[in-house]
C-alpha cells in the first residue's frame, strides 16, 4: 500500500508529526513519502528526513503558498500526486487540544486506521554522524534575539573552561538570521549530529528542541515567549527528566541565567548518576 502524508510545517511541528509517519510505517510495512509546503522544506531539512528508514520521497509542492496562521493555512495542498492508495493531511485543523505529537497522531487516525501506537519513549531521528561527545549543544531562534544572546553568552562564560578540551564542553546551533557569525553556522544534519553527540541539549521551545527530542536527549529549555509555555509543546512534560523549563523563585519560566545554569548543572548531574 502507497502512503503519501502531506504537512504544510513549520519546522517543529512536522517534527512532533513524526512519529505518527512512524506508526503508519509499522501498521502498512512500507515506507511512507511526505509532501511538504516549499516555506519548510530546505535540502537539509529535506535530506535529514529522507535519512529515516520509515520515510522514503521527501517532495515539495511547488503551488502550495501558505499563510503563516495559528494553524498554517491551507492545511492541505492545492494538487495532489497520482498514485497512492491513501493520501494523509497532517497539517492541523484548528488550535490543537492535545500535545503536539499526540494531536496530529489523533488527526491521521481520522483519516486512515492506524494499528500502532504512537511511541515516544523510542528516538525517531536518526543522525547521519556523530562528533566527538561534548557536554552541552545549544540552539536558540531569533526571536528574544537580545535576551537569547545574553544566555548563550553567560553559559559560555560559566561552562567553557581554559585547556585543551574547552572548546568540546559547548557547541552552539542556533538557527536564524541574526545568528548569523555568531554560531556554528549549522545546517539541519549538522545540527542534529551536534545534538546528537552531546550530554544535554540547551535551548528555547523550538524546532531543535524537537531534534533533541527526537533523538532521546534530554533537554533545558529556556523560553521568553509566554505563547511557549503552553502544555500543548511539551509531552513530555516541563519537570523532567527528558524535558526541564528552566524556572525562577516563583515557579514560573525564567530566563534568569543563575536558574537556567542550576537547572542545567542538576540535569547534567542526574545523567552521571544514571
Amino acid at each position: 500500500m502507497k502512503i503519501l502524508c502531506t504537512h504544510p510545517g513549520r519546522h517543529g511541528d512536522l517534527l512532533w508529526a513524526l512519529p505518527t509517519v512512524r506508526a503508519l510505517a509499522h501498521t502498512y510495512t512500507n515506507q511512507i513519502d511526505l509532501l511538504l509546503s516549499p516555506a519548510y522544506s530546505g535540502v537539509g531539512f529535506r535530506r535529514l528526513l529522507a535519512a529515516q528508514d520509515y520515510i522514503g520521497d521527501v517532495s515539495i509542492a511547488e503551488d502550495w503558498q501558505i499563510r503563516e496562521s495559528a494553524p498554517i493555512t491551507p492545511r492541505v495542498p492545492p494538487t495532489l500526486p497520482d498514485g497512492y492508495d491513501h493520501i494523509v493531511h497532517l497539517g492541523y485543523q484548528d488550535w490543537p487540544l492535545k500535545t503536539l505529537p499526540l494531536e496530529t497522531y489523533r488527526i491521521a487516525s481520522e483519516q486512515l486506521d492506524i494499528g500502532w501506537p504512537i511511541d515516544l519513549d523510542t528516538p525517531w531521528l536518526q543522525p547521519a554522524y556523530r562528533f566527538p561527545p561534548i557536554r552541552l549543544s545549544v540552539g536558540f531562534t531569533d526571536e528574544y534575539f537580545e535576551v537569547k544572546y545574553g544566555v548563550y553568552w553567560l553559559l559560555r562564560k560559566h561552562f567553557i573552561t581554559a585547556g585543551k578540551e574547552g572548546t568540546r564542553t559547548l557547541v552552539n546551533c542556533s538557527h536564524g538570521e541574526r545568528w548569523k557569525g555568531r554560531s556554528a553556522e549549522t545546517d539541519w544534519e549538522t545540527a542534529q549530529a551536534w545534538i546528537s553527540s552531546s550530554e544535554l541539549f540547551v535551548g528555547c521551545c523550538s524546532a531543535l528542541h524537537v531534534v533533541a527530542c527526537a533523538l532521546g536527549k534530554p533537554c533545558v529549555v529556556v523560553e521568553p515567549a509566554e505563547a511557549r509555555h503552553h502544555p500543548i509543546f511539551y509531552p513530555y512534560g516541563t519537570s523532567g527528566p527528558r524535558v526541564t523549563v528552566a524556572l525562577g523563585l516563583t515557579g514560573q519560566p525564567t530566563v534568569d541565567s543563575r536558574h537556567v545554569i542550576a537547572a542545567i548543572e542538576a540535569r547534567l548531574q542526574q545523567g552521571a548518576a544514571a
